[in-house]
């Protein structure tokens, strides 16, 4: 459509200068009457084609305008539609890692059908808790960065 546009716009332009120049001519050979007949029919063309071109080319101007904001909004949506793709996908992923520190928290402390035995090594029991803690931080940390 842009194509066509400056085609107009170009053929405005030659029919503007084609007017100027046969008013030009017509001024300078005002005496000969062939010349000045010949030189009438001319610049009557010309005075129609040009009005045509400009019509057409201020037509064409608006729908290229039209279509141009009609693609920037659909760029600003496609761009809308990227980044709640990319939230989405990070929210996912969030949820799965959740999941996952869940599923290791309860393999380290045990769960409630299977408690984690009282008789373990003090030692362990020290590992236990730092690595709960760790766990839970872990967690507080993927819900910061979530939001």
């Amino acid at each position: 459509m842009e194509a066509v546009l400056a085609q107009n716009s170009d053929g405005l332009t030659l029919w503007t200068q084609r007017r100027t120049r046969t008013d030009a001519l017509l001024a300078k050979h005002a005496t000969n009457s062939e010349t000045q007949r010949t030189l009438t029919e001319l610049r009557g063309v010309a005075s129609t084609m040009e009005p045509m071109f400009r019509t057409r080319t201020e037509r064409l101007g608006e729908r290229v305008a039209v279509v141009r904001r009609r693609s920037d909004e659909i760029e600003e949506s496609l761009n809308d539609l990227a980044r709640s793709k990319l939230k989405l996908e990070t929210s996912r992923m969030l949820s799965r890692e959740r999941e996952n520190l869940r599923k290791a928290m309860t393999d380290v402390s045990g769960t409630l059908e299977q408690p984690v035995a009282a008789d373990i090594d003090p030692g362990v029991r020290e590992d236990l808790n730092a690595t709960h803690e760790a766990i839970i931080l872990a967690e507080a940390l993927l819900e910061v960065k979530a939001n």
